[in-house]
């Protein structure tokens, strides 16, 4: 068991607690007993190795600084599913139908309560143009975009960003 005595200092003023910090501490920690590697839990203000270290996601949601964990450029276009142009944390952009499109997380926001946006060109030959998005679940956020009559219509170049 690793023991770090009451009054170490996890982080200098203004810091944040991060996954690679408490593995700090806890690797320099000195050991009384042999330890196999597969344990981390805080216990009476010890420290405890396991499950391979601390990692982000295992910290409480709290700790985890909160900003755009998704985003893409995709081609609405695109009949069917399409991975995007480009992004992070997208698997995929369904087209749904004319203007109505599912964006597909590759790893699922924390609850349905996110914020998302969208936006393509707001004007091409003459019509004006609206891009908007929501959240949908956890999994997934819906982005549309119509023309100022209401009719759905696609771009080839439409953003799409969430952050929780």
């Amino acid at each position: 068991m690793a023991i770090i005595s009451t009054g170490t200092t996890f982080t200098g003023a203004g810091d944040t607690v991060t996954a690679s910090k408490l593995n700090d501490i806890a690797n320099s920690a000195e050991f009384d007993d042999p330890v196999d590697g597969v344990s981390l839990e805080l216990d009476a203000g010890k420290i405890r190795i396991k499950d391979e270290g601390v990692t982000l996601a295992k910290l409480a949601p709290d700790a985890i600084p909160m900003g755009i964990k998704t985003w893409c450029l995709f081609d609405g276009s695109l009949l069917n599913t399409n991975a995007p142009l480009s992004g992070s944390g997208v698997a995929s952009v369904t087209r749904l139908s004319t203007g109505d499109y599912q964006v597909n997380f590759s790893v699922a926001a924390p609850s349905s309560l996110y914020a998302c946006f969208a936006s393509s060109s707001a004007d091409s030959f003459g019509r004006n143009y609206s891009t908007g998005a929501r959240a949908s679940t956890s999994n997934y956020a819906r982005v549309t975009r119509e023309d100022s009559d209401g009719d759905g219509d696609d771009d080839s170049r439409i953003s799409f960003s969430a952050i929780w």
